[in-house]
């Protein structure tokens, strides 16, 4: 018979959460309410310390920023541990930024995709802009002299067709 009830106390214990212990001193989040929060709303509180430990899994609380009002009571399972103050992550992983996962150059590999394009569907390439032009700043907004030349070729052939 306390077999039976050893196995069935075990059985029952392993559908439970662990309770988790804190010491006073501990930062803790309080889960809140759901009733007055919509869903985008954080589920936990601010930054509280524990006080007091009391009997029976519960806990004296205060808040640790801005500290106004009267410590409360709160039950374990409404409890999460909070990040230490100051303390900075030491075991952050570091992903492989996009530049390391495309390899080499990505303006390379974009010309070149672009000149297969061009190839398989029998068009003229376009020239690219490799150099740099650089634009003084008396010259922003001006025309280019050559623009201009078209512009004006193009206007005097339109008017002779009249």
């Amino acid at each position: 018979m306390v077999e039976a009830a050893d196995k069935n106390k075990a059985r029952f214990d392993r559908g439970r959460a662990k309770i988790q212990q804190f010491q006073r001193g501990d930062y803790v989040l309080i889960k809140k309410n759901p009733r007055n929060q919509t869903s985008l709303d954080p589920k936990y509180s601010v930054p509280y310390e524990i006080h007091k430990v009391i009997k029976n899994d519960r806990y004296l609380v205060k808040k640790v920023i801005g500290y106004h009002g009267r410590s409360r009571k709160v039950a374990h399972d409404q409890l999460r541990r909070a990040p230490q103050p100051g303390v900075i992550r030491d075991k952050m992983t570091v992903s492989p930024s996009d530049d390391q996962l495309a390899g080499p150059s990505g303006i390379d590999q974009t010309s070149t995709v672009t000149q297969q394009s061009i190839d398989n569907n029998s068009l003229l390439p376009l020239p690219l802009s490799t150099d740099e032009q650089n634009i003084e700043p008396s010259e922003v907004g001006q025309v280019p002299a050559h623009t201009t030349n078209a512009n004006n070729s193009t206007s005097e052939m339109l008017s002779s067709t009249e």
